[in-house]
């Protein structure tokens, strides 16, 4: 029974870990740089009615379906107070990861 008990408080520790991740916008530029360097191409999208990638202009769209998806929060229509932040992270990691991508082509 008390096995029962810590193992399902872990997993809800763990599980409330995830949900709550806070994206801090100074961090975007280093983690986008980090996935450069790992070969990690990939663009931010937070959600909304449609999910969508802030920073990258309505002409690169298409450009988009080659890359990888890295999901900022919730990508449902609900969201929360720290919106504003996961969108300004999303935006400057975009920012970056357009300007390697157009480098290389």
């Amino acid at each position: 029974m008390i096995t029962r008990v810590l193992g399902a408080i872990v997993i809800l520790a763990l599980l409330s870990g995830c949900a709550s991740r806070r994206w801090n916008p100074d961090a975007a530029l280093a983690d986008a740089e980090r996935d450069i360097a790992s070969g990690k191409i990939r663009f931010a999208y937070v959600g909304s009615l449609t999910p969508h990638a802030p920073g990258i202009p309505e002409s690169h769209q298409a450009m988009l379906q080659r890359y990888g998806r890295l999901e900022i929060g919730n990508q449902g229509c609900v969201q929360d107070e720290h919106r504003p932040e996961r969108h300004e992270y999303a935006h400057r990691y975009n920012d970056r990861m357009l300007g390697h991508v157009a480098k290389q082509h």
